[in-house]
C-alpha cells in the first residue's frame, strides 16, 4: 500500500455541509403499511495505525497556497522536519549596465491564516541555501526527495517568529526613497557575492524562464536548529509571495529589480520523520493488536486504516445514511495546545492492488458534480467536552456492498502538505469513546 498514488491535489477549503429534510417527508417513508422500513445498523470494524508514506507535493496540477518550514519534537508522535524548495520566474528582462550592487534581500510572506503550528512562537534561525540541481515543472515530486544545495547559505535570517505586522521596507522610486509597505514578511539579506554573480548575469540568460532557470535552480528554506516549531508561509501571491530585490546604483542612480515565484515555478515541501521511541511507534510495531488509539499526522506521518468486518446487516439494502463518527484523544491537558488536532481529516478506500483512492463521497466534493457533505471537519461536543469528527461515506457503503469497492480504508488529513497538524483518535474499542460507523439503510420487501 502507497500513498504515492493518491495523486488529487488537496485544497485548502473547508467542507463543512448540513443536509436538512422538512419533518413531512421523512416521515413519509414510516407511514403504517409502508414497504420501505428504514434499519439502523452499527458496522463493525477494525482498526491500526499503519507507517506513513510520501505524499505527491508537485505537479503541473497542484497549487498549495501554504508551505510549511521548521521542526516539531512531539513526545507523541516523535521528530519532524520540513523544508521547501522552489524556482523564480521572470516577470521583466533586467538592464544592470553599469550597476553596482547595494544589496540583494529575500522577502516571503507569512501565512496569517495557519500561522504555524508546535512551539513556533519561539524565536528560530532559518538558512536560505542555493539549490544545485535542477527541478523540473513537467516532472512530479514527493515529499521524501530533496535536492542538493550549497555547502554555505546565502543567509540566516535569525530569530523569527511568524507575526500579523505590516512590513515597511525603503525603496527607491523615482529618484527618491519611499516606504512601501507589505504584508508580514521574513526578510533575508543574501551574500554580496551571490548578489554580485546574479547582475554580472549575461544578456542571454534572462532571454526566458527556460535559460534563467537552468543558470539559477532556485532556493531553499530550511531550519538550521532545532526549536520544536513550523511557520507557514506564503510562497505564492503577486505582492507578499516569495521575492528576491536587488537592489543597486548607475551612476548615482538607485534601481530595484524584483524577481518573483508564479504558478509556473515548481514549489516543493520535503518532510522527514524519525518516530523512534514514541507512542506513536509503539503502536505501529504493534500492528492490529491494540486499536484502543490511533495516530494520524499530516507530512507523511503515520496514517490509521480501518477494515469493515461484518456488512451482513447490510446486505441488499439502499444506503440512506453511513456516519463514521471519531472522538480526539486527549492524553493530558497541554496536548491540544501545544499540538492542535487536525482541522480536517481525509478518507481514502485501499484498493485490492494497494493504490488509494478517495471514497466517492469526498472525490464528488472536488469534482463539483454533486453535492454532497462529506464533513470530516473538526468539532467540539459541548454535551461531552470533547473534539469529534463525522465523515459522511453513505456512497462509499453503498458501493462496498455493490462490489465496487473493498473494506479498507485509510484515513489521514485534507492537508497533508500545506498543514503541519496531527490528531489522536480513540479506536473502535475504546469502551466509551470508540470509533463507529452508524448506518440508516432501507432494504426492499419481497413480495
Amino acid at each position: 500500500m502507497t500513498q504515492k498514488l493518491l495523486r488529487i491535489g488537496f485544497l485548502a477549503i473547508l467542507l463543512i455541509g448540513i443536509a436538512c429534510n422538512k419533518a413531512s417527508d421523512f416521515g413519509s417513508f414510516l407511514e403504517e403499511g409502508s414497504a420501505l422500513p428504514i434499519n439502523f445498523d452499527e458496522v463493525q470494524m477494525t482498526a491500526h495505525t499503519v507507517p506513513g508514506d510520501s505524499i505527491l507535493s508537485w505537479s503541473e496540477s497542484i497549487r498549495r497556497l501554504s508551505h510549511v518550514v521548521g521542526t516539531l519534537d512531539d513526545p507523541i508522535f516523535g521528530k519532524s522536519k520540513a523544508e521547501i524548495y522552489w524556482q523564480f520566474n521572470l516577470a521583466a528582462i533586467p538592464d544592470f549596465t553599469g550597476a553596482v550592487l547595494d544589496s540583494m534581500v529575500l522577502s516571503v510572506g507569512f501565512d496569517t491564516a495557519a500561522v504555524g503550528y508546535g512551539t513556533y512562537e519561539i524565536p528560530q534561525d532559518i538558512a536560505v541555501s542555493r539549490i544545485s540541481e535542477q527541478m523540473f515543472r513537467t516532472q512530479e515530486y514527493f515529499t521524501d526527495r530533496n535536492f542538493m544545495v550549497e555547502p554555505d547559505p546565502l543567509s540566516i535570517a535569525e530569530d523569527v517568529i511568524p507575526n500579523k505586522d505590516t512590513s515597511k521596507v525603503l525603496e527607491p522610486r523615482n529618484l527618491a526613497i519611499v516606504t512601501n509597505l507589505y504584508g508580514p514578511q521574513m526578510r533575508a539579506r543574501l551574500s554580496d557575492d551571490f548578489g554580485n554573480e546574479f547582475i554580472s548575469y549575461s544578456d542571454s540568460i534572462f532571454d526566458s524562464n527556460i535559460t534563467f532557470q537552468e543558470t539559477f535552480f532556485g532556493l531553499r528554506l530550511s531550519p538550521s536548529e532545532e526549536t520544536g516549531g513550523m511557520i507557514n508561509y506564503t510562497v505564492i501571491d503577486p505582492i507578499d509571495g516569495a521575492r528576491m530585490s536587488v537592489y543597486f546604483t548607475v551612476n548615482d542612480t538607485m534601481g530595484q529589480y524584483n524577481i518573483a515565484t508564479s504558478t509556473q515555478s515548481v514549489i516543493h515541501n520535503y518532510f522527514e520523520h524519525d518516530p523512534t521511541g514514541s507512542m506513536a511507534q509503539q503502536y505501529i510495531d504493534n500492528g492490529s493488536t491494540d486499536d484502543t488509539l490511533l495516530f494520524v499526522q499530516s507530512m507523511g506521518g503515520p496514517a490509521a486504516e480501518f477494515v469493515l468486518t461484518d456488512l451482513t446487516n447490510l446486505e441488499g439494502s439502499t444506503v440512506n445514511s453511513a456516519r463514521l463518527e471519531l472522538t480526539v484523544a486527549v492524553l493530558n491537558p497541554s496536548d491540544t495546545s501545544d499540538f492542535p488536532p487536525i482541522s480536517q481529516l481525509s478518507l481514502a478506500e485501499v484498493k485490492d492492488n494497494g493504490d488509494l483512492e478517495l471514497v466517492k463521497d469526498l472525490a464528488d466534493v472536488f469534482r463539483g458534480n454533486e453535492i454532497r457533505f462529506f464533513d470530516g471537519a473538526l468539532q467540539f461536543d459541548a454535551d461531552d467536552g470533547v473534539y469529534r469528527y463525522t465523515l459522511n461515506i453513505p456512497q462509499h457503503v453503498q458501493r462496498i456492498l455493490d462490489g465496487e469497492a473493498t473494506n479498507r480504508m485509510i484515513l489521514t488529513t485534507l492537508r497533508p502538505v500545506s498543514e503541519a497538524s496531527r490528531s489522536i483518535i480513540y479506536g473502535p474499542s475504546h469502551s466509551k469513546f470508540g470509533a463507529k460507523l452508524s448506518v440508516t439503510h432501507t432494504k426492499l420487501l419481497e413480495n
